[in-house]
């Protein structure tokens, strides 16, 4: 009896249920899920910009046009030019633009939605060139507008509000400019007295536009300018200067150079060439609010060691690093002028300033075994010429590796025949027999890095130096392990490599992160690596402890001088 009830039960609430469906169902049939109308709009509704600039043949405006709902359907717009949207709109912002006529621009008829795209982006062209000219003036070009009213061509189910179909374009008419590039500075020239060597510099303006007739640009000196008024200057007269022809550089940049001389110049003045861009049209504009100055200095002789110091007045280390072949470079020692006369330029080791730079800039910079070590290639600066290069070459075979020596080349300044020295009077170079440069490399296993990169450098020189202080007395080298923050800063030692010939075994300080036994969080098991001392292979092979995943992780590299 007490089964009978249950089994009446399950079916009262069968019956109950079933009726709620149906009823649900029944529902849905008298009211069905609405379609989801598709709504396209222009990005910019309303009023947008086409910018143009008078001398360009052509300018493209790209109208973006998108929908956000239907995208499961196609759906095709038709474009259509309304003079009435564009009555509406001067009269509800109180404008008076006109109709662009339709030769002064293209565009389709029509644009289409594909199924799941969410964009039918077009584009419009504006003929600039040929409007300005019909206008008569960009003022006048800039008076036209053109209204583009989207319209559907299957209106079922779409939402054509009409505000968000309509944009109206004004055509924004820039003048063809020319803008000339003033320095921030005037621009000094230095010539020696009597001197007659002639220096050229060059004069360069920006265009906002493509196809410039070049000749209609010239340059022009400001007789009258401003700076003039200073007694201590003087224009510079016309047999001291030759202005050169406007020439493109490029599709959208000017040049035009100007020839110097000091012939019958005294020291008396500073001479003055004040300088414009000009144009012979209407149809450019030059924008220049100032002159471009040039500074013709009459003096001695002046030379200086380019990239001794920086800004500051301190020393700039020059690196000379190689692994095996001799370090060579060159000092570049310029005059401040074109010479008249051919000027002897020598350089000379001085291993006495060592001490006094390692004391003052607390370095420990070694003293090469020998000043025979080093040969300079000493020279002249010609006739004509600002400035010479002074090579040298460093034979580093018996130096030790990664020991860091300094070399201060002197300029004997009682060798030139003429002149002074401007600045430091000494250059430094850093010189090391060294790893570091840019390699081969080869990943052979990685299971955890991403961007393991090429490039070895010194220790000193990682990203974290000032985190990972407690080991750059230790690592000699470094390279990206995961990007160069993530770096592996390692040391080759003097310990031979069991089983391979002329090897050197590599300890490794940080992978990643510095390793636990100088403070961090990760470690090195198992590490065969080691430096090939006959190949220049620097061969990586560990498991990294990483901590960020609690886990040994295989990680071999091979590092190969590029042939």
């Amino acid at each position: 009896m007490k089964n009978l009830r249950k089994l009446h039960y399950v079916r009262n609430l069968f019956l109950i249920v079933f009726a709620c469906i149906m009823a649900g169902c029944a529902d849905d049939l008298k009211n069905p899920i609405p379609t989801v109308e598709i709504n396209p709009g222009f990005a910019t509704s309303g009023y947008a910009k086409i910018s143009a600039v008078s001398q360009n043949e052509s300018d493209t405006y790209k109208a973006v046009y998108s929908r956000q709902y239907g995208i499961s359907r196609d759906l095709t717009m038709l474009l259509t030019v309304s003079e009435e949207a564009l009555s509406a709109f001067n009269a509800a912002n109180g404008t008076t633009y006109k109709m662009l006529p339709a030769e002064y621009y293209t565009m389709p008829a029509s644009v289409k939605f594909d199924v799941k795209s969410k964009n039918a982006d077009f584009e419009v062209v504006v003929k600039s060139k040929q409007l300005y000219k019909s206008a008569g003036s960009v003022q006048n070009a800039s008076q036209y507008a053109l209204p583009i009213r989207a319209i559907a061509e299957k209106s079922e189910g779409v939402d054509e509000d009409e505000s968000a179909n309509t944009v109206i374009l004004h055509i924004d008419m820039a003048a063809a400019t020319v803008t000339t590039t003033v320095p921030s500075a005037p621009v000094n020239l230095f010539f020696v007295e009597e001197s007659t060597a002639k220096e050229t510099k060059t004069m360069e303006a920006n265009l906002n536009f493509t196809g410039i007739d070049a000749s209609a640009i010239s340059l022009t000196v400001d007789k009258n300018a401003s700076l003039l008024s200073d007694p201590q200057y003087k224009l510079l007269p016309e047999a001291n200067y030759s202005l050169g022809q406007v020439k493109l550089d490029g599709t959208k940049k000017l040049a035009a150079d100007i020839e110097f001389n000091a012939k019958n110049l005294t020291e008396e003045f500073i001479y003055v060439l004040p300088c414009y861009f000009k144009s012979s049209t209407v149809d450019y504009a030059v924008a220049q609010n100032e002159p471009v100055y040039y500074l013709l200095n009459i003096t001695g002789v002046q030379v200086s060691i380019e990239d001794a110091v920086d800004e500051e007045g301190e020393f700039v280390l020059k690196g000379a690093y190689s692994l095996s072949t001799p370090v060579k470079g060159a000092v570049t020692v310029s005059a401040n002028s074109v010479l008249p006369e051919e000027l002897t330029i020598n350089m000379v080791y001085d291993p006495s300033l060592i001490a006094a730079y390692n004391a003052t800039e607390k370095t420990n910079y070694k003293t090469l075994p020998s000043a025979d070590l080093i040969k300079i290639t000493n020279g002249k600066i010609n006739a004509g010429s600002k400035g010479v290069d002074i090579a040298y070459e460093i034979d580093i075979t018996g130096l030790k590796l990664s020991d860091f020596y300094l070399v201060p080349l002197v300029l004997v300044k009682e060798d030139m025949e003429v002149g002074e020295v401007i600045g430091s009077e000494v250059i430094y170079l850093e010189v090391a027999k060294s790893l570091v440069g840019t390699y081969d490399l080869t990943v052979i296993t990685n299971e955890r890095t991403r961007n393991v990169t090429n490039r070895i450098f010194h220790a000193k020189d990682c990203r974290r130096a000032i985190e990972w202080e407690n080991v750059l007395d230790k690592a000699q080298y470094g390279f990206g392990g995961d990007g160069e923050w993530y770096a592996v800063l390692f040391s080759v030692t003097d310990e031979d490599m069991p089983g391979q010939a002329n090897c050197k075994k590599i300890e490794i300080y940080t992978f990643l992160e510095a390793l636990k036994a100088y403070g961090g969080s990760n470690d090195v098991k198992d590490n065969k690596s080691y430096y090939n001392m006959e190949t220049g292979e620097i061969y990586i092979d560990c498991y990294v402890y990483e901590s960020w995943l609690d886990k040994d992780l295989k990680a071999t590299y091979s590092f190969k001088l590029p042939k």
